[in-house]
């Protein structure tokens, strides 16, 4: 049996971070478009849109300067010495903020209850396995993803004013649905291009 090149994993991660930016951005787009004009101003969908795409930057550079995934593209640039990071190390931070984003856009969209975003976080700790993490790691992120799930779960109370707003009800259940079933497809589709050959 065969373990994928950190090549690979790095790789992969790069695909993960991009389908995690597009899922919560859909997800997000949806979600706007129901929430009632007078909410709007609310820290809600609209402004975390940056704050998913301010940490989707974020990780993507760190994976782009990984020591084993820079040399993919350090040949456009020969004349430049480019710096690099522990590929090792720029997973698990990509990981670890993935969660804190995460958990700042369920804590604001309904909280662990209702937030259609909750999904993101039970795959995060899977997809470190299919991506190699260490042992540890995974424990690591297991123990930060249900601290901070219970955390979301407990202390988020819902405003009075979205309580009857039935539109923006169904906008979530269409986000939850969505990022249900797009994390279920990632989660597949990267253990399928990470299986040992």
């Amino acid at each position: 049996m065969e373990i994928p090149q950190m090549q690979t994993i790095v790789g992969a991660t790069i695909i993960t971070q991009i389908c995690l930016l597009m899922m919560q951005f859909i997800a997000l787009y949806i979600m706007k478009q129901g929430t009632p004009t007078y909410v709007r101003t609310m820290p809600t969908a609209a402004s975390l849109i940056w704050l998913v795409i301010a940490n989707s930057l974020i990780t993507l550079v760190l994976l782009l300067f990984a020591e084993s995934y820079i040399n993919v593209w350090k040949s456009a640039f020969p004349k430049i010495n480019l710096p690099s990071i522990n590929s090792s190390s720029s997973v698990m931070w990509t990981f670890i903020l993935d969660i804190i984003c995460i958990s700042i856009v369920v804590f604001k969209t309904g909280g662990s209850q209702k937030s259609p975003f909750s999904s993101i976080y039970l795959i995060l700790p899977a997809l470190a396995i299919f991506l190699n993490e260490p042992y540890s790691h995974i424990i690591g992120y297991m123990t930060l993803v249900s601290l901070l799930f219970i955390v979301t779960f407990y202390f988020y109370k819902e405003p009075e004013q979205d309580r009857a707003n039935d539109f923006a009800q169904k906008a979530s259940e269409i986000s939850y649905i969505f990022v249900s079933i797009a994390c279920f497809t990632l989660t597949t589709f990267i253990s399928y291009i990470t299986r040992p050959t």
